[in-house]
């Protein structure tokens, strides 16, 4: 073990560096003096014992990554005990699934399903009610023009099918600075999206992010690697910026899409969902909706009360449950509802005061 004393300097910390990559870094420790050099020590009036006690505190150079574990004590507890402030992240639309599910601060999320599925409406379901919960947003909706997909989360903002001009001003107003908007139609560049992100979580405290979906970005079907390495981005994203991001993706089509397939049905490289935090896989009851048709105007309650989608968790890393989901889809809305019963939730109330003309929120 060797004991390395040099000036207290820029040029005794590069000597340092110097010395010990020549020596083994394992095998020394950095002696550091409250002066120059150990001759301005002596200098001073302190004697070897003085100087025994900084030799006895010396400083291994253990690199940067590596820690004990009682380092993460005051984490651990925080674990077990977090404070009421606390952003344990977000729920799911759904009161039923309560803490069962969590989107939570630093993890991405799969959502998965093959095409026609809801994928796109559920995933805006559940960004409107993270609103609610003081969730800020950004969604890239690859696929569809802005003002489609925000006509179609106003109407579940709404709770109905047509809700007034002034009522849909007052959602707008209500998403605010809460709800921002990826403005690219058709493929985008990969490494833009992440830049674009960084900067809207820096600049206005956005953390949820949104990619709807991932073969709309310049990244090819069979290019396994570049799919890894982009969602590796997201995972590294997520966790420097401690935000929540949701990539969706689609399912392989199968023979037919009256099962809802699981995790290793996801288009593209196994990474896409061995990276991810958690996996959701999105599927619509097809098999439901064909006996409703054929039934025409006698439809048994008993199908009726099936579910009109499942959303089925195949992973959650940090979760200690992978539930299953059934939702029933309101047409009026378009959103996605915990039972057959249940009715739309109004995310912004909203009355006129017709005596006086105003609008009141």
């Amino acid at each position: 073990e060797i004991y390395l004393c040099m000036d207290n300097d820029a040029g005794g910390n590069a000597a340092i560096e110097e010395i010990a990559s020549r020596l083994g870094r394992h095998r020394c420790r950095i002696v550091q003096l409250p002066c120059k050099d150990a001759n301005d020590f002596l200098k001073s009036g302190k004697d070897t014992f003085d100087l025994a006690k900084h030799f006895n505190d010396a400083k291994t150079m253990d690199p940067v990554e590596l820690k004990p574990a009682s380092h993460f004590q005051d984490d651990i507890i925080r674990e077990f005990y977090p404070p009421d402030n606390a952003s344990l992240g977000f729920f799911t639309p759904w009161n039923k699934v309560g803490n069962k599910l969590m989107l939570r601060p630093g993890e991405v999320t799969i959502l998965a399903g093959v095409n026609g599925h809801g994928k796109s409406e559920g995933t805006g379901h559940i960004v409107l009610d993270a609103i609610k919960q003081g969730v800020k947003a950004c969604i890239a909706s690859l696929e569809f023009k802005p003002a489609k997909w925000l006509y179609r989360l106003t109407r579940q903002g709404a709770g109905i099918q047509e809700p007034s001009v002034p009522y849909i001003q007052a959602i707008q107003e209500w998403f605010g600075d809460r709800l921002w908007v990826f403005d690219v139609v058709g493929t985008a560049k990969a490494d833009k999206i992440i830049e674009v992100f960084e900067y809207a979580c820096r600049r206005y405290g956005l953390k949820l992010f949104v990619i709807d979906n991932l073969s709309k970005l310049d990244i090819g079907l069979d290019n396994y690697d570049k799919q890894r390495d982009f969602v590796d981005q997201l995972t590294d994203f997520a966790k420097d910026h401690d935000c929540h991001v949701i990539l969706v993706a689609h399912s392989r089509k199968a023979f037919d899409d009256s099962n809802a397939g699981g995790k290793f049905d996801v288009k593209g490289s196994g990474a896409i969902t061995d990276l991810a935090d958690t996996v959701l896989i999105w599927w619509r009851n097809r098999p439901k909706e064909e006996k409703v048709r054929k039934a025409a105007n006698n439809v048994d309650s008993s199908i009726l009360e099936k579910p009109d989608a499942v959303v089925r968790c195949e992973k959650q890393r940090n979760g200690e449950e992978e539930p299953v989901i059934c939702l029933w889809f309101d047409k009026a809305s378009h959103q996605f509802l915990p039972s057959y019963k249940a009715k739309p939730k109004r995310y912004v109330e909203f009355s006129v005061k017709r005596f006086k003309g105003e609008a009141a929120l």
